[in-house]
Formats: structure tokens, sequence, C-alpha cells
């Protein structure tokens, strides 16, 4: 049942343009910050907002085509779409939320109801109202009437955005069971990495209403290919770039030249390291660059050096280098000087 999206629409002042495809039985994630068009495009494919043109089609069936002009109401797209704020109807109990989508007779409602409050621990809050749920009960409540209703595809829009803490590692293994044992297209909104990572197999980065790049979660996360993916997985170490050969490329923020293992890119413009990638030497060889300790935080597992290329000039001063350094190997003081080396097959080449 694979889901194709070809679409355009304009909203305000924001313009999407987004086309990705999602598979049957493997979560695709859309990873993006905040106003890239994420929950946009979700409420575009479950019918709530209508696109200005293009193309939704699951299983094979048209939901919306801009040029046959078609465009199913959300009622008969069979899309189970969970909302950031879960959207559970105030005035009804958890019993009657679950059951409001389900299909079949009375008794084949009555029957669904009771199997998905037994599947997601509700018993003994069937009479209760939304206001009177915790975070968790309102998500699992949340999740079994989206599933009681039978969907053929599954929208999440930050799902894990409202709890925190425990509850949410809790909340977040269930999200992995369901998504594992459904056997239709799902898509997950998030603008954490992490936890897409755990959730989804794909995923597709979302920069300002524009796909910027996807694939296999493995590969996107170690090699982006672009300067928005290599910051919304985390990157903190950028600088502009210049090629100079086949294997050389000029890091201008950082005033060094590095060695990179892959030929360097035709149309590179940016070089990544992940913090986690440097190393201290004790002495200046290829791809090291020399800092001038800033400052130091404590993290929770680490401590992080925030330093400055010590051939940095005005304007180039604001870059810095990031680095995560395991706790108490040595007592780091602002105005040392610091060798950091990345190996050559660590360094990142992004595009535009």
């Amino acid at each position: 049942m694979p889901l194709f999206v070809s679409i355009k629409k304009t909203f305000g002042t924001f313009s999407l343009a987004v086309d990705l495809e999602a598979g049957d039985g493997a979560a695709t994630g859309i990873l993006g910050a905040s106003g890239s068009g994420k929950s946009l495009t979700l409420r575009c494919i479950a019918g709530i907002h209508a696109p200005d043109e293009g193309r939704i089609a699951l299983d094979g069936q048209v939901l919306f085509d801009s040029r046959l002009k078609v465009n199913l109401p959300p009622q008969k797209r069979r899309v189970g779409y969970m909302f950031q704020s879960y959207a559970l109807f105030p005035n009804m109990t958890v019993e009657q939320n679950i059951g409001a989508g389900a299909p079949g007779t009375k008794a084949e409602k009555k029957r669904l109801t009771a199997d998905y409050i037994r599947r997601f621990y509700l018993e003994g809050l069937e009479r209760r109202y939304p206001a009177q749920l915790s975070g968790g009960q309102g998500q699992r409540v949340a999740l079994a009437r989206m599933l009681a209703s039978k969907p053929r595809i599954i929208l999440m829009d930050e799902p894990l955005s409202s709890v925190d803490g425990h509850l949410r590692w809790q909340l977040e293994k269930g999200l992995q069971d369901i998504l594992a044992g459904f056997e239709g297209p799902s898509l997950v909104v998030s603008h954490d990495c992490g936890e897409l990572y755990r959730l989804c197999r794909r995923v597709v980065i979302l920069d300002r209403g524009r796909v910027d790049s996807g694939g296999d979660k493995e590969d996107l996360y170690e090699k982006p290919a672009t300067l928005a993916g290599a910051r919304l997985i985390g990157c903190k170490n950028i600088s502009r770039a210049r090629k100079l050969s086949e294997h050389e490329v000029e890091a201008v923020d950082w005033h060094e030249v590095l060695t990179t293992a892959e030929p360097v890119r035709p149309d590179i413009q940016y070089v990544g390291v992940q913090a986690r990638a440097f190393r201290e030497v004790g002495e200046k060889t290829f791809n090291t660059i020399k800092c001038v300790i800033d400052k130091t935080v404590d993290n929770v597992n680490n401590e992080i050096i925030l330093s400055k290329p010590a051939g940095a000039r005005p304007p180039d001063d604001e870059a810095s280098i990031y680095w995560e350094t395991p706790r108490g190997r040595r007592k780091w003081l602002a105005g040392d000087i610091l060798l950091l080396r990345v190996e050559a097959g660590d360094i990142l080449q992004l595009g535009p």
C-alpha cells in the first residue's frame, strides 16, 4: 500500500513543494526545523488542507489530483492522524473517544473499543474525560482511537512532544512496537533527529518547504550531503569550503587545508565535522586544527570544549570549534592552545 506525494501549496507567505514516497511496513520520518512545512505536509495528505496542485495516491487510489479534479474528503481517505495535542474530544469519555471512528455495527464498535482498551492498558479509565488523564494516558487513548479506525496509513505529528523524561522513553518504546506491527505506510514528523532514528527506517529532511534530502537513516545520519541536513542531525562544526585538488579542501572559516578520504565533490560549499570525531593530538600534522580554548561546559556525560581557530580574524572570528570529550581527563583553561585532529573519513562534504 505505497504512498506517493507530489504537491505544491502556498499557505500565507509560506510555499510548500514536496515530493516523497513511503512504502509498506516501514516508518518514514520527516525531519525539519520549526516552520519547514512538516505539519502542513501531513495535513495535505490527510485532506485537512487541499494542495494548490499535484497528486497524492495511496495503494493506487488517487486521494488528490489537481489535474483530474479529485479531492477525497478526510473521512474517505482512512487516514489515522495523531496530532501533537492528541486532539481528543473533551466532552467524550475514553471509551467514547476510542469508539468514535471505529467501523462496523454498534455491537462491532463496542467489541473493537473494548479490545483496544485492553491492548493499551486503559482498563479502569473508560469513564474518564481527557482533562482527567495524564500525558501518557492521553497519548495511549489517541493511539487507540487512531488504530481502532482501521486506517490504511498512519500520520504522527510530533507524537512525543508533550511528554518528558522517563515517560517519554516508555511511550517511545510503545510507538516502536505499533509502527513495527503496522502493515501500511506510516509517516512520523519530528524535529528530534534521535527520535526519528529510533522510530523510522527512512528519513526525509524538509528545509523551508522543500525536500532537502532523504534515504536510509544510517546513510543520512552518518553522511549528510547538505548544509541543512548536517545541521538537523546535530553537526555543530561547519565551515565554508573551497576545493583545492582531488583530495584537498580549504576549510575557509578554520584557516586549514584538510585532506579527504573520498574525492572532493565538485559542488562542495561546506565541510562539517561531528563533535565526537575530533581527538586531541600533541603536535600539528595533517587535518589538525590549532585552536584557542574559549570556555568549557559541563555536560551530563561529557565535557564540551568551545574554542576558536587560532588563525581566525574578523569577520571570521565568530567561527567556533565544538568538541566533546570524556569528563575529568584534565583541567581545561580559557586561552590554552588545543590541537584537534580529524580523520579524513570523518570529514563531511556538504553541498548547498
